[in-house]
């Protein structure tokens, strides 16, 4: 029988909670009860949940001193997609179960990496399609434990592979259907510059008019040098946050 977590692992036992074959490093155990790292985690959640509410009204209500109170907006955007939990425990995913959410990331940063001029703040566009891979993570319910380091640069820089790809193509749309308007467009408007500066500035925010596939195909490789190393920093550091 092979381990349910990890399909190349032989099972040492079955999980007493969810009856699932597990192997030895996923094997854990609690109150005499033989149990999966899941299973532990989620039974750990509910007696910590079950204690506070057995603590008084005032207890519970007391905030620790020298602790601020939580604001919304970003802060509770970031707690929901890298919330930190120091009881987490660190686990090793498969990296072929992680395929979907990386896609998913990589898709959405990589539309708004193609849009020219926005395409130059990759190093927004690709921790934000990083960052959504963990939303779907969350989604899946994969935050029961903390993704390790090697984990999130394996999805990071994944992701950013995904989002050079895709954002590479999106520009090459944008370069067919628009790119000689918006070059006729911005040299009407910016008459300050010349004719040569103009079509500088739109090749290097995205518009290349004349489609020279020189430019295409180096501004690929470049993307697919940058974005796995920012989305592998990107990954490593919203992994720290979570512990």
């Amino acid at each position: 029988m092979k381990c349910f977590y990890h399909h190349d692992k032989d099972a040492v036992g079955v999980c007493s909670n969810c009856f699932k074959a597990m192997c030895e490093n996923e094997a854990t155990e609690l109150n005499g009860k033989l149990l999966c790292t899941n299973c532990k985690a989620v039974i750990m959640a509910k007696l910590q949940a079950q204690a506070s509410q057995m603590q008084p009204a005032s207890a519970r209500q007391q905030q620790p001193q020298g602790q601020k109170k939580e604001s919304g907006g970003v802060g509770s955007l970031i707690k929901m997609i890298v919330p930190r939990d120091p009881n987490l425990q660190i686990k090793n995913e498969d990296l072929p179960l992680l395929i979907v959410p990386i896609f998913f990331g990589g898709v959405i940063g990589g539309l708004f990496a193609s849009v020219p001029f926005i395409n130059l703040l990759f190093f927004i566009t690709v921790p934000f399609g990083v960052g959504l891979s963990l939303v779907f993570l969350k989604a899946e319910e994969k935050f029961r434990y903390a993704i390790s380091g090697i984990d999130a640069l394996k999805i990071g820089a994944a992701c950013g592979v995904v989002i050079a790809l895709v954002g590479s193509l999106g520009l090459f749309v944008w370069q067919i259907f628009l790119a000689q308007a918006a070059f006729e467009f911005f040299s009407k408007t910016a008459q300050a510059i010349s004719y040569q500066e103009a079509d500088i500035i739109m090749k290097i925010a995205g518009f290349d008019k004349d489609l020279a596939i020189e430019l295409i195909i180096l501004r690929l490789f470049a993307m697919l040098a940058s974005y796995p190393i920012v989305g592998a920093l990107s990954g490593k550091f919203f992994a720290s946050k979570m512990r």
